[in-house]
């Protein structure tokens, strides 16, 4: 029994759209063992420079869309009694996850 991996690129601000997607893969794949969230946007401004649209979608991708994926893939996780969430957060864009999914280290 060979290990099959899915990479997915979501928009994690439509919450239907992820809900629709993890459970796709639940149909597709089985059981989902490991969860690598490496989403995140990141505006490099001041606070005082900052502009509220900026802050609402960074919050809305990098802690409500991060949640809601997250407990989903959990919820799921918990219900077979394994599996594994890593979480790759980078705050000043040196590290985390490159767009072919790679994780960095600083």
């Amino acid at each position: 029994m060979g290990t099959e991996t899915a990479i997915v690129a979501l928009d994690l601000t439509q919450t239907i759209e992820v809900n629709i997607a993890v459970a796709q893969l639940w149909r597709n794949y089985g059981q989902i063992h490991l969860l690598v969230n490496c989403a995140g946007v990141a505006y490099q401004s001041s606070f005082l420079q900052s502009k509220m649209p900026q802050v609402q979608e960074e919050l809305s991708v990098n802690l409500l869309g991060m949640y809601n994926l997250t407990s989903l893939i959990a919820r799921r996780m918990a219900s077979q009694r394994q599996g594994t969430i890593v979480n790759s957060i980078e705050s000043d864009g040196e590290g985390g996850c490159t767009d072919d999914g790679d994780l960095l280290s600083n």
